[in-house]
């Protein structure tokens, strides 16, 4: 009776084996070739990483017409055996192998009510009991180095192992000091007529997140201007994971921005919208969590030759919360947050790292952005320089500049004008109270600032005089930071050329011929009352 029992779960465990697979098994082809690859760029890592296997199980019978039946726990060694057991016991409860008649895998697949399947896809979550059971093996059998055959290291994205015969195979990961991928699950793998192919069940940890920036201009901003910026990771397998896992994002700003913490928000998945996660994370600041309010300025320590000097502020998603997302597994988890650009800023330079557990991966940048400073000289009689020349300055498109931007100024002492901090545009600047004892010509000029590669070109494209309508004096020269306003005391100081030359000359001539025909009418009158 034992014996007709064994057989009939040996059956049934061969069908469940042979078409779900035992947590690792993805495709069978030649019995004695298990191939194990990488999944393709940004998935699993397997250069350089050792493996190696035991056998765990093995096929009782062939025939042409069923194939290979009846799937067995291995007795030699016995350690193997032993090993199973205590796995189907450490999942199912203490004693729930019947007795040493019936096979403890056969148990197991055919009548513990909890069948153990395949795992092989990830997140590697669909069957909990097949994951534990292959963790329950390797801890047994980790550091008994007499069961265990050298597979090798692979390359190339793949390691070839050939098996001695058809089975059920427990696979695992024997690098040390892994520093570019999470912890590898162990993987178990059903090779029957032909070779298993197998992803490793790993993540890459040293892939950089993405940092992009909204609400610039060209990648230029102005002092007091609100930008956005996004880090997008992925949202992690938490399989096989202890406790204290979590997926945390560090922020690395350099001193050209000061950050909203409030603004800080988590969105997963690839529907547009995402999803908000509304809670379950932490946002800190030297691993203080942030307060209602806090602001956080970055730092001049991160700059492109150290990029993670000085951390700007984190986000830690703890594996509670990750476990609650695993439907969304591998695809964007993204942080989102605005900083306001300081008024010492010379450029935003941004970075972002994202840590899997105990690896933090290489820093991503977000495009540099850049200001510029519009300057110019007043001057005045021989070119001397006048201060206290007041100038404003607003954007010739209308919209306003930001909240708190200087745009009033007063020349200095060297008659330097200075609006700091501008991001590419036209600007119109008006002189709204020239020097005393020089002439109200109501001027202003428009100026244009574009930025290639990080080089601004600034220049003048018009210049007005309102009070003199129509008349161009080419008051305002020169380009970039060379450019000189010039103010008059008296009208014949104007540079006469183009128009203004011409229109000036035009009516000096009328004058003086209106001149001449007084004085010529005049002198008829003189010669008139002689005569009379």
């Amino acid at each position: 009776m034992k014996g007709m029992l064994k057989r009939a779960l040996a059956g049934v465990a061969a069908a469940v084996l042979t078409v779900a697979g035992l947590v690792g098994l993805a495709g069978t082809a030649n019995a004695d070739t298990i191939t194990i690859t990488d999944g393709g760029t940004n998935n699993g890592v397997i250069d350089g990483h050792s493996f190696k296997y035991v056998q765990i199980a093995s096929y009782d019978t062939y025939t042409e017409d069923d194939g290979y039946t009846g799937l067995s726990t291995v007795q030699d060694p016995p350690e193997a055996y032993s090993a199973v057991v205590e796995a189907v016991n450490a999942v199912f409860g203490t004693g729930s192998v019947p007795d040493s008649g019936v096979d403890p895998l056969v148990w197991a697949q055919g009548v513990s009510g909890r069948k153990m399947g395949d795992n092989s896809a990830f997140p590697w979550n669909s069957d909990a009991n097949s994951r534990e059971f292959a963790q329950h093996l390797v801890d047994t059998l980790k550091n008994n180095q007499d069961v265990w055959t050298d597979a090798g290291a692979a390359s190339n994205g793949q390691l070839k192992i050939t098996v001695p015969d058809n089975g059920l195979y427990l696979i695992m990961d024997t690098t040390q000091g892994v520093t570019d991928a999470t912890e590898t699950l162990p993987m178990l793998v059903v090779t029957k007529d032909g070779s298993a192919n197998v992803v490793v069940k790993n993540q890459r940890t040293n892939t950089p997140p993405t940092k992009t920036v909204t609400g610039d201009t060209n990648h230029t901003v102005t002092q007091g201007q609100t930008v956005e910026f996004t880090i997008e990771g992925e949202v992690p397998a938490t399989a096989g994971a202890d406790a204290a896992y979590a997926y945390v994002f560090t922020d690395y700003a350099n001193d050209g921005i000061e950050i909203d913490l409030d603004s800080v928000k988590v969105y997963y998945g690839q529907n547009d919208p995402m999803t908000e996660l509304t809670g379950g994370y932490t946002v800190a600041v030297d691993g203080n969590p942030a307060v209602q309010g806090q602001k956080v300025t970055g730092s001049a320590s991160n700059t492109a030759a150290t990029p993670k000097a000085d951390p700007t502020f984190t986000v830690s998603i703890p594996k509670s919360t990750l476990d609650g997302i695993q439907s969304a597994a591998g695809q964007p988890l993204v942080v989102k947050y605005s900083a306001t650009v300081t008024e010492t800023v010379t450029m935003v330079d941004n970075w972002a790292t994202v840590t899997r557990g105990k690896n933090e991966s290489d820093p991503g940048q977000a495009p540099t952005l850049t200001t510029a400073d519009l300057s110019f000289t007043k001057v005045g009689e021989g070119g001397a320089t006048l201060d206290g020349v007041q100038f404003t300055i607003a954007r010739k498109d209308g919209v306003a500049l930001p909240n708190g931007y200087p745009t009033t100024v007063k020349s200095d002492g060297d008659g330097k004008v200075t609006f700091p901090n501008l991001a590419d545009g036209t600007y119109t600047i008006t002189e709204s109270a020239p020097k005393d004892g020089y002439l109200d010509l109501g001027l202003s000029f428009d100026v244009k600032i574009t930025t290639e590669n990080g080089v601004a070109k600034i220049e003048v494209i018009d210049e007005s005089a309102k009070n003199w309508a129509g008349l161009n004096y080419d008051l305002v020269t020169g380009t970039g930071d060379a450019i000189m306003v010039q103010n008059i005391t008296k009208i014949t100081q104007l540079p006469l050329t183009g128009a203004a030359g011409t229109m000036l000359f035009t009516v000096l001539g009328l004058l003086i011929a209106g001149a001449g025909v007084t004085v010529y009418m005049k002198s008829r009158s003189v010669k008139h009352a002689l005569r009379g």
